[in-house]
């Protein structure tokens, strides 16, 4: 392989990698610091805006400074952009994550630009299959960017400020592979002849049915993987199952693209794009058909009405501290707090420790509920705390 295009594709899998772990753990990130629950989702938005308005920028600099100083640029903004999340969630200001995430999108902005430099450091018969491998790292990234994503969420005490360390860490390391780039200067600059002007181009109905299904396939992937997170939390999935849905959906975007030239060389573009319409349609059609894994069935734990269930039943569990205030009152015990994120795991998804020292205690409700207290210790920062 072409030494450069190799570059390339190892940058467009840190690329893919720090994109895909804000992906998955962007939303909820935002869940955890938004003034409101449905703002959780702005700082996808955010990144997606970077990206938008910076793409026509950065093409047009590169054009004067050259795509190794862009590149390198871009990298290093994702980053910068990397460090201000993760600061923005440690001191749990909402504006300073949406700013991270912002550059973080103009880093991807920069990163669209890969295909186009394979094919110019690569001659006519190298240059189909150049810009297709440079597309499959992102097939590395559908399994580093959400197991980075699981992996950071817990490192720190701030949940998922590690993360975007992480996505920092990994935006370097492409800026330190891009700097062995070296990006001839486009024949079409060296030549004589006028590029069409965008106006005339833009008339064309095939212009328009392209915009059209990238806007399309664009967006329905877009909401699929904003959401998704969250519904997912939502119905009490731990992030684990959360990055290996991520990892299924990401390498069904790339890990096509080994054969879709083939396949519109024989097919046509319209029969491949109406194939993708059809698919997407799919998608729409099993995401609304149920909230668990297809292998969480009733006939795996039993049968409809017995009292047996199965280890994969979900459970809500909140954790609530009470202070003993007067015994001899009506009232002795003083609701002090509740963490709302414990969920099904646990805090950051590990559940605290019986405390076998205390016995546990359960009262059954009137309507026939059953509430359990067990008791509970943890150790943190050197304190040790009974629950």
């Amino acid at each position: 392989m072409n030494r450069q295009v190799l570059l390339l594709v190892t940058a467009q899998a840190f690329a893919q990698t720090a994109s895909i772990l804000v992906m998955t753990v962007g939303s909820l990130a935002g869940r955890e610091i938004a003034p409101d629950p449905q703002l959780a989702t702005v700082p996808i938005s955010a990144m997606i805006l970077g990206t938008v308005i910076a793409t026509v920028p950065a093409s047009m600099w590169m054009a004067r400074a050259g795509r190794r100083v862009g590149f390198i640029t871009g990298a290093l903004l994702g980053t910068l952009g990397g460090l201000v999340a993760a600061s923005g969630i440690v001191v749990r200001s909402f504006f300073v994550l949406l700013l991270g995430l912002f550059l973080i999108g103009t880093y991807q902005a920069f990163t669209l630009f890969y295909r186009f430099a394979a094919s110019e450091v690569s001659d006519d018969a190298f240059r189909p299959r150049a810009i297709s491998l440079v597309l499959t790292g992102g097939v590395a990234a559908a399994l580093l960017g959400p197991a980075l994503a699981g992996f950071g969420a817990s490192l720190l005490e701030r949940a998922y400020a590690g993360s975007f360390l992480i996505l920092a860490a990994v935006s370097l390391a492409a800026a330190g592979v891009l700097l062995g780039l070296r990006v001839p200067l486009p024949q079409a600059q060296i030549g004589q002849s006028q590029p069409r002007p965008l106006l005339v181009i833009m008339r064309q109905p095939t212009f328009a049915v392209a915009i059209f299904a990238a806007a399309t396939g664009g967006g329905v992937m877009v909401l699929a993987m904003t959401a998704m997170p969250l519904a997912m939390a939502q119905h009490h999935h731990g992030l684990s199952a959360t990055t290996v849905v991520m990892q299924v959906h990401v390498l069904g975007m790339f890990l096509p693209s080994f054969f879709t030239g083939s396949l519109i060389a024989r097919c046509g573009v319209l029969r491949v794009m109406f194939a993708g319409a059809v698919l997407l349609s799919a998608h729409v059609a099993l995401s609304v058909s149920g909230t668990g894994f297809v292998w969480e069935t009733a006939e795996r734990y039993g049968k409809p009405g017995e009292d047996q269930v199965g280890p994969g039943t979900q459970v809500n569990i909140a954790e609530s501290t009470f202070v003993l205030n007067d015994p001899t009152s009506e009232r002795p015990w003083k609701f002090r707090g509740m963490e709302h994120t414990i969920g099904e795991f646990g805090a950051y998804e590990r559940a605290p420790d019986v405390d076998t020292r205390r016995k546990p205690v359960e009262y059954r409700t009137p309507a026939g509920k059953l509430l359990l207290a067990v008791p509970d210790t943890s150790f943190d920062n050197g304190i040790n705390s009974d629950g």
